[in-house]
């Protein structure tokens, strides 16, 4: 195979002399080129295997995206900005650039992830230089086709249903490990493990008799096993092992970019101090949730708590201790709550809880087996055991004062400070309140 090429776009030239210091002595040729209209004729001349692009030529980098694309060149994209934004580099990485360097560059880092960016691309350039023309064409749409896919569903049908059509199999199937799904498969090496014979006659149409398996991993991360069945062990030419074998490196990338973004986006819908979602999250799935309840008439609670003069905690024992407390609530909460609901963490010390499928008297039923469990829990406060109450207010979608996810939160508020003004460590509910309308037609007041 021919020298693979790396081409840096700058400016300036500084990046370009930084990253062919540390990748010419892994043996790859760099070229430079200083300006859009420079690199856009030098991308269809020497089609690099790997772009640097850094984003004092082009602010956006899907630029380059979208050059590869059009010409068909299959290559990685990689942003190097002085100042990286979360959200906008999210944005970039969904749409294909494979990821994001700050600048300072660190030298192991743009190593280690250059190399993981060519092993993609040399994957497909020693596929596409062995195979005919249509073979190269559906290899080269597989592999854009992994690129910016980051919804997990999403990329495991585009695998299965790809990696099928490229081989002929029977039948694809693709185990994800459980830092990507909720299946717990454990992984360790990304070895070949060969034709071997199958029991299994679930073909579509037909029965299958041998089985082709892999590993998938990424950077010594277990990510998944991939099977193909097929209805005779010569199904699959020996050739066609080998490329399969490329493939699977193409979709080990693809999935631990998948992992990388998931992990990055889980970290930004959490709370820092809790784990529990954050009110940005809570109030996103408020809104989905209530349009389904609406939609299919199903029910949909709300639970509102606060904890009870917690501001005497900070202010007697520290914030630290205050802290400390707030965490063990987050995790008596997450206890409680079932698969379904979602736990956020909206103020200092203020909490709630959507329950789908579930109406007002079994949300209180929640509430209770909550204010219990903390009932239960004591705290060791400088030799003091300390028992910390919640006051909790509780209201469904079938409250008639309910017309969106706004006013649930509002009668769920309205019932919370209820239950603080009878005294706290108590739970309310929304019917609890007296509503009277002022006029015939409203509006409400309510005590």
């Amino acid at each position: 195979m021919n020298q693979i090429t790396v081409l840096i776009i700058d400016s300036s030239g500084d990046c370009a002399l930084n990253v062919a210091k540390v990748l010419m002595p892994e043996g790859l040729s760099v070229l430079a080129a200083n300006s859009t209209a420079r690199a856009r004729k030098m991308i269809a001349s020497i089609q690099p295997a790997l772009i640097l692009a850094d984003c004092s030529v082009e602010a956006d980098p899907r630029v380059w995206v979208e050059e590869i694309t059009r010409l068909e060149i299959p290559a990685q994209v990689i942003a190097v900005t002085s100042e990286p934004k979360f959200d906008e580099a999210m944005d970039w990485v969904a749409d294909g650039v494979f990821s994001v360097l700050p600048k300072p560059l660190d030298e192991e880092r743009l190593r280690r992830l250059a190399l993981s960016a060519l092993g993609t691309c040399e994957t497909f350039q020693s596929v596409l230089s062995g195979g005919t023309s249509s073979q190269a064409k559906a290899l080269a749409a597989f592999y854009h086709g992994l690129t910016g896919r980051l919804d997990i569903k999403n990329l495991k049908e585009y695998i299965i249903t790809s990696v099928k059509a490229l081989t002929n199999a029977r039948r694809v199937e693709l185990a994800l490990s459980s830092s990507l799904t909720d299946a717990l498969y454990c992984f360790e090496t990304n070895t070949f493990s060969g034709l071997e014979d199958a029991v299994s006659d679930q073909g579509d149409g037909g029965p299958v008799k041998c089985r082709l398996g892999f590993e998938l991993t990424a950077n010594g991360i277990a990510l998944g096993e991939m099977f193909l069945y097929f209805e005779e062990k010569s199904d699959l030419a020996i050739k066609e092992r080998s490329v399969m074998m490329e493939l699977v490196y193409a979709i080990s990338m693809a999935l631990q970019a998948v992992n990388k973004y998931q992990k990055a986006v889980n970290l930004a819908a959490r709370d820092g101090l809790t784990g529990l979602y954050n009110r940005r999250i809570f109030t996103e799935v408020l809104k989905r949730e209530f349009s389904k309840a609406k939609r299919h008439n199903h029910s949909l609670s709300l639970l509102s708590l606060d904890l009870d003069h917690f501001k005497s905690v900070n202010d007697n024992f520290g914030h630290q201790t205050g802290d400390m407390v707030l965490k063990a609530v987050a995790k008596v909460i997450v206890k409680v709550a079932r698969t379904a609901d979602l736990p956020a963490r909206i103020g200092g010390e203020e909490f709630a809880v959507i329950l789908p499928h579930t109406n007002q008297e079994q949300a209180y039923i929640v509430a209770e087996r909550l204010k219990k469990s903390l009932e239960e829990s004591g705290f060791d406060l400088d030799g003091t055991i300390f028992h910390q109450t919640i006051s909790q207010g509780v209201v469904d979608v079938e409250h008639f004062m309910v017309n969106s996810p706004d006013d649930m939160v509002y009668w769920a508020d309205q019932a919370l400070y209820l239950a603080k003004r009878e005294g706290r460590d108590t739970i309310r509910m929304a019917t609890d309140l007296s509503i009277t309308p002022v006029t015939k037609d409203g509006p409400y007041a309510f005590q």
